[in-house]
């Protein structure tokens, strides 16, 4: 008898620790995004990166546009890259802007959508930076956002750097890369603008950096479900063509009529023109002819080229695809209508800029100049010990 009383008291107890465990795992699920029923709208995810904000400009050009005043935008701040592309790949997102380098580590993981053409070119907008002070150890301990430009920023360190050991830290966002970068506990930290300007202005250093000469281009995905018209009536083919055409208007503008262009993107992101100008450093957007002028041909050995590099240099889940032709939709480029802008883009100016960092809010992004924290000292590592991999033969 009382052998029964303890067999049932157990699996009374198995019982309850189920039901807690499942309740605990109901209440981390997400909460699904409820359905929208209005119709042309097109959803935007953004991670907030400086070649994101014309589109909070976009609005005004939309409602003036001809035929376009029905079509309206959801932006949506996703800080963790990959959330971005798992959304797209279910169509719960219909546009993602993103680097060719994200686009090529998220195709072997996620298969999210299709390429439809490129936006600009970070040619100094990305690095790695390490502080000034920073004393030479064997082992160079950098943070970067998983799945970002970062990422490969890091991975190309560690492949060009021969002196000493680099050891890269994944981090969740980049508020909590800086973080870390901030306390110490780590040495070196991948960044882009506008953030990168305050780091550069207080003389940290650069270890590796996007250039002119080795740029990386910015491209616009889109859902599949989208480009099917699979998501009628919110969204369909045809309201991206027309978002689509309002961003190469407001680039044109942006060539011919700087002052008109800075002050709609500056009112869009409730900032200041300057500060806009600040944050596009580094930047080159490109018209509609040049986006036609990279198109398919020139981004696949391009993209190639980066699924090499993610393979070899050990990236998780990141196999090299048989071909990236299924994962380019360009005929949009031969549709929209936008004017002929043969002049290059002006440069970038030369004058130190401040540190400017984006909201990571759902709204526009306002931009703001955060304070950066003194040098710690006496701070634990949470990455500590490190285990010094042997040399290289």
């Amino acid at each position: 008898m009382a052998r029964f009383f303890i067999r049932l008291l157990l699996l009374a107890g198995v019982c309850l620790g189920v039901l807690f465990y499942w309740k605990a795992r109901s209440e981390q699920q997400p909460v699904p995004r409820p359905l929208t029923l209005t119709p042309h709208t097109v959803r935007v995810a953004v991670e907030g990166r400086p070649s994101e904000l014309p589109l909070y400009a976009l609005h005004a050009l939309l409602s003036k546009a001809e035929g376009a005043g029905q079509v309206t935008l959801e932006i949506d701040q996703f800080p963790e890259p990959g959330e971005r592309w798992r959304q797209l790949a279910a169509g719960e997102i219909d546009l993602v802007l993103a680097s060719l380098d994200e686009f090529a580590l998220a195709v072997p993981r996620f298969n999210p959508g299709q390429v439809l053409f490129a936006t600009s070119l970070s040619v100094g907008s990305d690095a790695v930076v390490a502080r000034a002070d920073m004393p030479e150890a064997q082992v160079l301990r950098v943070a970067f956002v998983s799945g970002s430009p970062g990422e490969y920023l890091t991975a190309r360190l560690v492949a060009q750097e021969t002196d000493r050991v680099i050891l890269p830290i994944p981090a969740p966002t980049l508020a909590v890369a800086s973080d870390w970068y901030e306390k110490g506990a780590v040495q070196a930290l991948a960044v882009c603008q506008p953030a990168l300007s305050v780091y550069l202005k207080r003389g940290d250093r650069v270890l590796v950096q996007t250039s002119s000469q080795d740029s990386i281009p910015q491209v616009w995905v889109a859902s599949r479900q989208a480009l099917r018209n699979e998501r009628t009536p919110r969204v369909s083919r045809g309201d991206l063509e027309e978002v689509a055409g309002a961003w190469f208007i407001l680039i044109s503008e942006l060539r011919q009529q700087p002052g008109l262009a800075l002050g709609a993107i500056a009112r869009g992101n409730d900032t200041q023109v300057s500060e806009v100008e600040k944050a596009f450093e580094g930047l080159e957007f490109l018209s509609l002819q040049e986006s036609q002028a990279l198109s398919a041909q020139v981004l696949v050995p391009q993209l190639d080229l980066l699924a090499s590099f993610w393979s070899l240099s050990g990236a998780l889940n990141a196999h090299k695809p048989d071909s990236f032709e299924a994962d380019f939709e360009q005929s949009m480029l031969g549709t929209i209508k936008a004017p002929a802008v043969p002049a290059p883009a002006p440069e970038p100016s030369a004058s130190p800029s401040p540190t400017i960092l984006l909201s990571p809010s759902a709204g526009p992004l306002p931009l703001s100049v955060p304070s950066p924290s003194p040098e710690a000292t006496d701070i634990p590592d949470p990455f500590s010990p490190v285990p010094r991999p042997a040399p290289s033969p």
